[in-house]
């Protein structure tokens, strides 16, 4: 097995694992809301009166909500961090005369 010893390819790894743990675990979590609190079925507008209440479909459901937010905010991070890197790598993006050029 080859050892990655690259600090920005394990940094890109980490990133995606941590992207796939978050929507699996998302998808499991809708998955059980929808199986257990909000049934699609003909009684389900009856059964999801009597769950919608329960204490363990509003932990899921919150869960889940966080686990969004979290996604989308690693995103950006991601975003934030590729695009301070790209300026970084680029030399010429360090000289002061250039972040202010003439017209």
């Amino acid at each position: 097995m080859m050892k990655i010893t690259n600090p920005l390819m394990i940094s890109v790894l980490k990133f995606i694992g941590l992207i796939l743990s978050i929507a699996s675990v998302h998808w499991a979590i809708v998955q059980f809301y929808a199986h257990y609190c909000a049934p699609w079925v003909w009684y389900g507008p009856l059964s999801t009166i009597l769950s919608l209440g329960s204490p363990v479909c509003q932990f899921a459901n919150y869960v889940q909500f966080e686990l969004a937010k979290n996604y989308i905010t690693i995103w950006a991070a991601a975003g934030g961090a590729a695009i301070a890197y790209l300026f970084v790598k680029n030399p010429k993006n360090l000289n002061p005369k250039n972040l202010n050029p003439k017209i």
